[in-house]
């Protein structure tokens, strides 16, 4: 019913310090230099994320521009090239044309009569604050059902996305959008979600994601589906771990009540700091 799109958490190493104009007392930090007698005040506390190559999230983090499925305000840096896997099924290619632009190309592989998928999408950051910042996406794709019947279609959004801390690399996102398609009864006219991403530790962060959409057939239907994931990685790959549960009449008190396994790759290459 819904694909999603990468996932990513940050490793950072941290630089050795260099001693200049003369040589400071280990231990503590702090010292007095020994060429001129002054008193060298300790170093800054580190940061969650020590040493990156740039103070922001889409520096240290490989999945920034997207929650679990929905996307953030986020875009990858200027040169960058994303590769994903989702599910083992799902594969996606994109390019990061500059800071603020970059687009992605991601499909279902066709096997047997499971449904698949081709999509284009594009994102612009429009706004990039401290604490705030603004997106606008949009697609266009073809959806295949299990029927094998064809719908073709676009999608139209955008992401908010507020930082809880410096880098941004813990934040919450809301991303509105709708879809226009040839076969509007089938499809999902709009969906609107919200995600928080909690970094706990320099490898590992946690994110939720909440979703709600309408889908238009005979009777409008309300479909609610919650992905939660244990995100771990490094500055250039990702692993998302975790689970999606849609709220189906289905899967109450069955073997999955606690969802369905969430399993997604992501690399990215290219980029400078």
């Amino acid at each position: 019913m819904l694909r999603a799109l990468p996932a990513i958490t940050v490793l950072l190493l941290a630089a050795p310090a260099v001693a200049q104009d003369g040589e400071v007392s280990e231990g503590t930090g702090s010292g007095t230099n020994t060429s001129t007698g002054a008193a060298v005040p300790p170093p800054p506390p580190e940061s969650a994320l020590p040493d990156a190559p740039a103070g922001d999230v889409r520096y240290l983090d490989a999945a920034a521009n997207r929650v679990v499925w929905l996307p953030t305000a986020e875009t990858n840096p200027e040169g960058t090239f994303i590769f994903g896997i989702y599910e083992l099924l799902g594969l996606q290619f994109g390019y990061a044309l500059t800071d603020d632009f970059e687009f992605a190309l991601t499909g279902v592989i066709p096997i047997d009569t499971l449904p698949y998928a081709f999509d284009l999408s594009l994102k612009w950051n429009v706004l990039r604050h401290d604490v705030f910042r603004i997106a606008l996406f949009g697609s266009i794709g073809v959806y295949v059902d299990g029927d094998r019947d064809e719908a073709i279609g676009g999608r139209a959004g955008a992401a908010f996305q507020l930082c809880f801390n410096d880098d941004c690399t813990s934040h919450a996102s809301l991303s509105a959008g709708a879809l226009i398609s040839n076969r509007i009864d089938t499809q999902l006219p709009f969906a609107i979600g919200a995600g928080v991403v909690v970094r706990v530790h320099r490898l590992l962060a946690l994110v939720v994601e909440p979703l709600y959409g309408r889908i238009e057939q005979m009777n409008a239907e309300d479909a609610f589906v919650l992905n939660y994931v244990f995100r771990i990685g490094q500055l250039d790959w990702s692993l998302d771990v975790g689970m999606t549960r849609p709220f189906v009449d289905e899967l109450s008190g069955g073997p999955f009540v606690a969802g369905f396994p969430w399993l997604a790759f992501n690399y990215r290459l290219g980029w400078e700091p």
